[in-house]
């Protein structure tokens, strides 16, 4: 009897200083039973999903679905739990408010004295800072600064997507190189702020005057491009050629 009280209160120790360490974590984790229902989660959890820890016990981790994720993504992320496997990688959940956030997740199983998956643990990792760095990174490569237009790199990558979809689906594109009369005069004249205001403000109307579909692209200076993808005949590429030029001739008022 003593070596089983002994036994008791050494995992009681035990217990209260695993929960007090996971509970003073900085990552946030939460555990589930093994249907997946939450059972527990540190104060960690709370802010990083913006739910108090009463609102989602007795729920499941689709409470934070953000809809991102498709159901071939959760179809492995469960194979792996139920052969005994340590699942890791990325998700995107979405927050009590409904903004999302990117973790680097690591679920365990745990098994009970039968073998038999008794609970799953959850440690997540808070990454979304560091992806939107990478994502600006990104776009700062494929983005002219000012205009936000696709840049001369990016051209050459939605050109060839075009080239490739044309020959795919044995239909006509349209490509339109167009720059501005005269802009070198607005610089000289004006100041190099009211050109890139005008820059700004063409870029705006090309983009008004064609398809998502199409890409209006910045290749420098007064430089630009119109990719049209997928057209009837060389007649559609005439109506937006005249589109831009009805555009590009209104007044443009800067400053």
């Amino acid at each position: 009897r003593l070596c089983v009280s002994l036994e008791s209160s050494l995992q009681q120790q035990w217990l209260t200083l695993l929960e007090t360490a996971l509970s003073t974590a900085g990552n946030a984790v939460f555990v589930t039973d093994g249907s997946g229902r939450i059972i527990w989660a540190n104060p960690a959890f709370e802010r990083l999903s913006g739910y108090a820890v009463a609102e989602i016990l007795g729920n499941t981790p689709k409470l934070f679905s953000s809809g991102v994720h498709d159901a071939d993504f959760y179809r492995q992320f469960w194979q792996t739990l139920k052969d005994g496997g340590t699942w890791r990688g990325e998700v995107v959940n979405a927050r009590r408010d409904g903004s999302r956030y990117t973790v680097n997740q690591t679920v365990t199983p745990l098994r009970d004295a039968s073998e038999r998956i008794s609970h799953y643990v959850s440690i997540l990792e808070d990454i979304s800072e560091r992806k939107a760095a990478e994502a600006q990174i990104q776009h700062m490569a494929n983005f002219d600064a000012l205009t936000d237009l696709p840049n001369r790199s990016m051209f050459y990558d939605r050109l060839g997507q075009s080239l490739a979809l044309a020959r795919r689906g044995h239909h006509a594109g349209a490509l339109l190189f167009l720059d501005l009369d005269h802009f070198k005069a607005v610089n000289d004249q004006l100041g190099h702020d009211i050109g890139d205001l005008l820059l700004k403000a063409v870029a705006e109307r090309l983009r008004a005057e064609v398809r998502e579909t199409d890409t209006v692209a910045r290749l420098g200076g007064d430089e630009f491009t119109v990719t049209l993808p997928q057209i009837a005949d060389i007649d559609d590429a005439t109506h937006v050629a005249d589109k831009i030029i009805g555009a590009l001739s209104r007044r443009f008022e800067l400053a």
